[in-house]
């Protein structure tokens, strides 16, 4: 009995190591694995570096000096937001299941208004940072718990489009969405549409389902309860 004992202890014992070696493994892996993406979105990380350690001056610095990716710091994305610059981070996430993570940048900081929103999202296609979408003020993404991505804007004088967005490959695909018309007494209510319809024609068509205030008020509060707080690493730490 006594031996039996100290054999099923000395198994545990070795099981235990095996497992601690397995994870240890693991998560040496990961991190080799972080480390590649990381190095291939290289450019834009130095992009944004340069802008904060620059400042706003930095956007009049010719193109050529900075590679391809200095149009990001043009009329959209953190120019908007640049008393928030400082607090800009990043975060890597597999948006459409291929097991290639996509580059978000936003806001860590949970003072900013927009400690949510997508300023840029970045996509590789073959390698290469590809630019998917760009977020302003006015313009916002969030990304949402099913990895899609909310869209909202406002079109001016109580008009407002939600559109609720997939990524496929290297471009954002329109799922579905909401809309808010006024300027218009042939086509003022709220609507609901599937689809590429926001894309083709975000007007009044047969192929809308017409809501009423309230059930496109819950659909909007429906979309908002989805977005998820982003787990950021600062760019520059």
């Amino acid at each position: 009995m006594k031996k039996q004992l100290i054999s099923l202890f000395i198994m545990l014992l070795l099981l235990s190591l095996f497992n601690h070696c397995v994870i240890a493994e693991s998560s040496e892996e990961e991190q080799i694995n972080l480390q590649y993406y990381l190095d291939l979105y290289a450019p834009v990380f130095d992009t944004y570096q340069f802008f904060l350690q620059n400042g706003r001056e930095s956007n009049n610095v010719n193109q050529t000096e900075r590679g391809d990716y200095f149009f990001i710091l043009g009329s959209t994305g953190i120019s908007y937001l640049t008393r928030y610059t400082n607090d800009l981070g990043y975060c890597l996430i597999d948006l459409n299941s291929d097991s290639v993570p996509e580059l978000i940048i936003s806001s860590h900081d949970e003072n900013s208004p927009y400690p949510n929103y997508i300023y840029d999202l970045f996509a590789l296609n073959s390698g290469i940072p590809k630019r998917i979408v760009a977020g302003t003020n006015k313009f916002r993404y969030q990304l949402c718990s099913d990895n899609t991505i909310l869209f909202d804007v406002p079109r001016g004088a109580m008009n407002h489009i939600v559109v609720k967005y997939a990524l496929n490959e290297c471009s954002l695909t329109c799922i579905e969405g909401i809309l808010m018309l006024n300027d218009e007494p042939r086509t003022a209510g709220f609507y609901k549409f599937v689809g590429d319809r926001y894309e083709q024609d975000p007007w009044f068509s047969e192929e809308d389902i017409i809501l009423s205030e309230e059930e496109y008020y819950q659909i909007w509060e429906n979309y908002k309860a989805s977005v998820v707080t982003l787990d950021l690493t600062p760019i520059i730490p």
